[in-house]
């Protein structure tokens, strides 16, 4: 049983969930990062956006407890964690072209994007096999670039644990994260649900828009969290074509009705936030009562 620990501020969950679809669960433990002092096979550092997070990890890194390090080497900060050598392998992740881990020929396709994960610095596994450069052509179906992050870092773990090329391959593709542009609703047009709680999630959702094909955003939200993205809204409203912004009230969906009848063929309902059980259970039914 290798075991794996998943460490960052934003992202941990859905690594976490990405590796368990892939690997045999007799194979591997996962868990995410509090502030162990548990030696682990393999570190997973996605991110760092918290002055909390970067100490705990910086204070584990320094106790060479993990024998393997897979990072985002596009983040600064956690390229500090690193400013010291280490007795672990660190296997860097990224666009940088630097990096021992890349992705080039990035093609969005419908739900998804293809792109070649590269290894340009061999390293071993843990069984002792040594992976050399190479180029794997891989497809994933989730929208949001921060994806093609994640699954560098998963096929990455994967070829650590000395897994078959095809195998990963499948596995990759077959992965869909519940909550992300996850599409509720597909006729004349679409409902689709994003989950986000902080600020960065939303900004994270509509950079990820720019790669979803609709006409006209009928975009979701609860007020509060209007009210909290006013500024980030007003300045991507022409860019993603948000026709309206809806205050959602889970009871009174009636008052759509001139929305479905304006939203026409390849229209988009987005809702984005923490709500998602509530909202789909009622806005599917009466979605469903329309027709």
């Amino acid at each position: 049983m290798k075991n794996i620990l998943i460490g960052g501020s934003r992202g941990k969950t859905t690594i976490s969930k990405f590796i368990f679809h892939c690997v045999n669960p007799k194979e591997a433990y996962i868990q995410e990062f509090t502030e162990q002092n548990k030696k682990v096979d393999i570190l997973i550092i996605s991110n760092i956006c918290e002055k909390d997070d970067f100490k705990k990890l910086k204070n584990y890194v320094a106790k060479n407890l993990a024998n393997n390090i897979i990072i985002n080497a596009d983040d600064k900060n956690v390229n500090k964690l690193f400013m010291e050598d280490i007795n672990s392998t660190l296997i860097t992740c990224g666009m940088n072209p630097k990096s021992s881990i890349t992705a080039s020929s990035i093609v969005y396709e419908e739900g998804g994007y293809k792109f070649n994960y590269c290894v340009q610095r061999s390293f071993f596994n843990l069984r002792g096999e040594l992976i050399e450069p190479m180029e794997i052509p891989v497809e994933i179906k989730m929208y949001g670039q921060y994806n093609i992050y994640n699954s560098l870092f998963v096929i990455t773990v994967l070829l650590l644990l000395g897994y078959e090329i095809e195998d990963i391959k499948n596995a990759i593709k077959g992965f869909k994260n519940d909550g992300n542009f996850e599409i509720l609703y597909d006729g004349n047009f679409k409902v689709m649900f994003h989950y986000a709680r902080k600020q960065v999630d939303f900004i994270n959702a509509f950079n990820a828009l720019c790669d979803v094909s609709y006409e006209n955003l009928y975009l979701l939200l609860r007020r509060e969290d209007k009210e909290m993205l006013k500024s980030v809204l007003e300045s991507n409203k022409d860019l993603l074509n948000i026709k309206e912004i809806i205050d959602i009230d889970e009871n009174n969906f009636y008052s759509y009705d001139r929305y479905i009848e304006d939203i026409g063929e390849n229209g988009l309902f987005l809702a984005i936030g923490n709500f998602k059980e509530g909202f789909s259970k009622t806005f599917l039914n009466y979605i469903h009562n329309l027709s």
